[in-house]
């Protein structure tokens, strides 16, 4: 084990643990997790993403979609959520199929030397790490089945979801500006949101000891340089739900209102190394943290920490977080900036919770870090 401050790191560490210090870093275990062709699906995933023309109709393959029997349904135990149908998803029952079509209003090529649109859109700074993050998720996107066939391109399909994330976009005007329908819309989103999901939840996101000592800003080394990490929950609100037991299960007396909630953990360095699975809002915080499993991967003498809005205390270091609270808060601020978590989740989507935030979470660690750089 190499001291902390050092600025090697061991090879043990390369596939599994993420470096803090910029988004582009997180890479590094990504690429170990697609061995041994990187680079040959990185120019298979560009080649094919980058080209925005439709496969024709008689060449699509056109599958019945059994997405919902390969969900693994993280909600909290009490809350019996309502069995979801595609064709029941917001906007499935209209269709604008039968007016003239024609070409998309937007595709990634009007994004690639537009990056602010490109950031208010699709919440990624540049086409750069659009690309990055597209090709994290292998070339088994290439490969995912519908129950439609009328759906754009790959690449389109990606930017779609992702607007629908970071803007909230109802379906008729995702469908207008991708040249498509309201169900594609909402199929598309779901059967990408579980494949997204499924793919990152194999990477451990965990870093070791080494990375977080490296990583670990100043004032965090002189104050609490055993710290492993910062533990915080959120809440984001759902639409009423009509049952009766998942009304009680879900309803937050902290908000008032009906909600799920996740804990997350944060590195030092501003990674979330860690979020739970959504449970309904009525579960208390120690209820959350006893639920996750993230206690069997710290090692002896670890601190986690909890602030004392968090109530948690009797689970980890007591300490007074006053004025290091502020960077978990502004890390649970950026996973936000996906207004699909700020605005009331549709009782349709409240099954894939677990899957909504954890993809949210995984987009925050590619964003710039919110961290200051390390002081050399």
């Amino acid at each position: 084990m190499r001291a902390a401050g050092s600025q090697d790191v061991s090879n043990d560490h390369s596939g599994y643990c993420v470096s803090h210090s910029s988004s582009e870093n997180v890479m590094d275990i990504i690429q170990e997790f697609h061995e041994p062709c990187v680079q040959d699906h990185i120019d298979l995933l560009i080649e094919k993403s980058l080209t925005v023309d439709k496969v024709p109709d008689d060449q699509r393959e056109v599958v019945q979609d059994d997405s919902d029997d390969t969900v693994n349904d993280t909600i909290d135990g009490n809350y019996q959520s309502e069995d979801i149908n595609l064709n029941n998803i917001p906007g499935s029952s209209h269709s604008i199929s039968g007016l003239a079509r024609s070409k998309p209003e937007y595709s990634i090529e009007y994004f690639i030397n537009e990056p602010e649109s490109l950031l208010h859109c699709a919440g990624l700074e540049n086409y750069e790490k659009f690309v990055t993050v597209f090709w994290s998720l292998g070339p088994a996107v290439h490969n995912l089945k519908y129950i439609r066939n009328d759906t754009p391109s790959v690449v389109n399909q990606f930017l779609m979801v992702l607007w629908k994330l970071r803007r909230n976009e109802s379906d008729a005007p995702l469908a207008m500006h991708f040249d498509t329908d309201r169900a594609s819309v909402g199929s598309i989103f779901i059967i990408w949101i579980i494949h997204m999901s499924q793919q990152w939840s194999l990477i451990d996101m965990w870093p070791s000891r080494e990375l977080v000592d490296l990583y670990m800003p100043d004032t965090f080394k002189l104050n609490y340089p055993k710290i492993r990490g910062i533990v915080d929950g959120t809440e984001f609100e759902i639409e009423r739900p009509t049952n009766p037991r998942t009304q009680q299960s879900t309803f937050s007396q902290y908000k008032n209102r009906n909600t799920m909630k996740a804990g997350l953990i944060m590195t030092p360095g501003g990674l979330i190394s860690y979020h739970a699975p959504a449970y309904g809002g009525s579960t208390s915080d120690r209820q959350l943290i006893e639920r996750c499993d993230f206690l069997r991967k710290c090692q002896p003498g670890d601190v986690i920490m909890a602030d004392k809005g968090f109530n948690v205390q009797d689970l980890f270091a007591p300490y007074s977080l006053a004025k290091h609270r502020i960077h978990i808060e502004r890390e649970i601020g950026l996973v936000k900036t996906f207004r699909i978590l700020k605005s009331q989740l549709n009782h349709n989507y409240v099954s894939f919770a677990s899957e909504i935030i954890g993809v949210c979470v995984m987009l925050a660690n590619f964003k710039e870090n919110i961290m200051a750089p390390k002081q050399k």
